[in-house]
């Protein structure tokens, strides 16, 4: 029954998100009771961000596959090493760390209302901005 319930929450999601149109759907957050994801469950995707809760223990192969949309997904640190297996057919995604540590790359401050990120540190270019900053 969980599995179901689980399956059910990401499906409903992705419904919202689709629904709202294409600029609402460039990010996809899971929700937070979200525990697995199946092989192939978002194959195709047409999502650029995929923000995945900390509480995700299994993801299948090509769960994220197929799409010519999808850059980033985020996911817990435990997870990482399933970036080829899940990514499987998204030539451009990458899978990015929740734990990733943001100081490195820019200055910001984290508060109750947000991040205001007011510098960078890096010397590329072309600069994407996280979804996910603690």
């Amino acid at each position: 029954m969980k599995k179901i319930a689980v399956i059910f929450g990401m499906l409903l999601a992705l419904t919202i998100a689709l629904s709202m149109g294409a600029a609402a759907a460039d990010t996809l957050v899971l929700p937070a009771d979200t525990t697995v994801i199946e092989a192939r469950a978002f194959y195709g995707v047409d999502a650029e961000t995929i923000i995945l809760p900390e509480g995700v223990t299994t993801i299948g192969d090509a769960a994220f596959g197929g799409s010519a949309a999808l850059r980033t997904v985020y996911v817990p640190e435990a997870l990482m090493g399933r970036e080829e297996a899940a990514l499987q057919g998204s030539p451009d995604a990458v899978f990015v760390s929740r734990a990733a540590d943001w100081t490195a790359v820019y200055n910001y401050t984290a508060g109750d209302s947000g991040v205001t990120i007011d510098g960078y540190k890096g010397t590329d270019s072309r600069v994407s901005i996280p979804a996910v900053i603690e």
